[in-house]
């Protein structure tokens, strides 16, 4: 009985969007520091992950580097987003009894998986403030507390 547990729990999480952490085997979030205040934040989710989440995560993740660092906010320098699709093709069976065969299977799966990278600069709260017009400027607090790390 205890060798099944992993395994109910492994096919338990199989339907589940990709959660907040570290990049796995069913995706996550992972950072490149670029410069002292730069960094490129990637958050990839897995087939039932949506574009939106996948860019949440990246945000939040973003939040949590620049507070770390000891700066209050950033902005997106560059940023892209991308969802790779995957195609599955059951095989045909068929199974002939007497004069009739009946077929099945043969059925095409689609499964979206979406990736959101942003390339961040880390400002001063002043720095924020100080702004110029058209720089959309997050402030890190706001983020974590509006985008729980579910």
């Amino acid at each position: 009985m205890i060798a099944r547990v992993p395994i109910i729990l492994a096919f338990w999480c199989i339907g589940c969007a990709t959660g907040y952490g570290p990049s796995g085997f069913g995706g996550g979030y992972s950072e490149i520091r670029l410069s002292a205040r730069a960094w490129q934040v990637t958050f990839g989710g897995n087939g039932h992950t949506s574009q939106e989440l996948a860019h949440s995560y990246a945000l939040r993740r973003a939040a949590e580097l620049t507070l770390a660092s000891g700066y209050q906010a950033f902005y997106v320098a560059g940023e892209t987003q991308n969802v790779h699709q995957t195609n599955f093709q059951q095989p045909v069976n068929c199974v002939s009894n007497g004069p009739y065969t009946n077929c099945y299977g043969g059925h095409v799966s689609t499964i979206n998986r979406p990736t959101a990278r942003l390339d961040i600069t880390m400002v001063t709260g002043l720095e924020a403030a100080q702004a110029p017009p058209g720089y959309l400027v997050y402030d890190a607090r706001m983020i974590l507390a509006q985008i729980p790390p579910e």
